[in-house]
Order: structure tokens, then C-alpha cells, then sequence
């Protein structure tokens, strides 16, 4: 056995030793600084505390039916997976209210009431809804142009009822 070695889990490793040799579960204390990687193989490392540290970087896609999981691919970048019963990803801000979620089964956007979508540095562009009314506002120092590549914009109610239309 070599000195750098830990095959008690009572004993202490000596700062900087590289291994961790255990014979039955490590289930108490922490593995502080001075150890090198921790490889496991292919089996999972669990814990039901808190998982605290610099960079967590994901290596590998995630899966239809994964709990909770961060993935990357190179084509898609990072990727926030979940499995919740009415959103499969909530974003909450450091108040612990919600900004955004994307409801389950779905890929849309839903944003809490008077939540603001801003554009701009300063905020130049606001779509937001308080409830009762919806809210397109510029406050930016140009026009607010709507543009098109068809012949017409039109304003309906519904979808169903044109209100007005605006021609070429």
C-alpha cells in the first residue's frame, strides 16, 4: 500500500495525497482541498446536501425522463432539462421569485404578471402584462417601426376579427 493511500476511513490523508481508498461507504465528514479528481467510472456520486465549488462543467447530453439535469452538446450549447408536474424549468431570481418558467410538455416562455421583457441597454423597448392589460412600450430615443415582408399588417381581435388592416 502506498503512504498517499487512505484506507481508513478514521485516518487522515496527508495534505496533497492524490487517492482515496475506502472499503465501505463514505458517508460522513468532507474531502476538502489537496485531493486531485475524484473518478468513479460510470457510477453516479449522490449526495442530498448541497454541492458547492467553482465551475460545474457538463460533458454530455440530457435525456427525456432526467429529474433535473445540465447537459451541453456543441451544437446545442448548454441544456437545462426537469421534470417538475406544472413547469420543467423555473428561473428565479435571488428574492426567490419567479422571472420565468417554461411550462411541462411545452416550449414556451411564461412570464409571472408585470414581469418585463426589455430590450436595450437602458430598457429602450417593454412588452409586459399586468394582469389586465398588455403593454408594448418604447422608450428609446428612435421610432418604433413594425415592418413586414407581406403586402398588409393587420390588427385583429381574436384572430378572428380584422380591426384594422395597413396597405402598401
Amino acid at each position: 500500500r502506498r503512504s498517499s493511500d487512505l484506507s481508513d476511513i478514521g485516518a487522515a490523508p496527508t495534505a496533497g495525497s492524490s487517492n482515496i481508498v475506502t472499503t465501505g461507504a463514505l458517508n460522513s465528514g468532507s474531502i476538502t482541498s489537496g485531493f486531485g479528481s475524484i473518478d468513479n467510472g460510470s457510477s453516479a456520486i449522490t449526495t442530498t446536501g448541497v454541492i458547492t465549488g467553482g465551475t460545474l462543467e457538463a460533458t454530455a447530453d440530457t435525456s427525456a425522463g432526467d429529474n433535473a439535469a445540465i447537459g451541453f452538446t456543441s451544437a446545442e450549447g448548454l441544456i437545462l432539462t426537469g421534470q417538475g408536474s406544472t413547469s420543467d424549468i423555473t428561473v428565479k431570481n435571488d428574492a426567490d421569485a419567479t422571472v420565468f418558467t417554461v411550462p411541462t410538455g411545452t416550449d414556451d416562455l411564461r412570464f409571472p404578471d408585470d414581469a418585463q421583457i426589455q430590450m436595450g441597454a437602458s430598457g429602450d423597448l417593454v412588452m409586459y402584462h399586468n394582469g389586465s392589460n398588455s403593454f408594448i412600450e418604447d422608450n428609446g430615443t428612435g421610432n418604433f417601426l413594425i415592418t413586414t415582408n407581406g403586402n398588409n399588417i393587420t390588427l385583429m381581435k381574436n384572430q378572428a376579427e380584422t380591426m384594422a388592416v395597413f396597405k402598401t
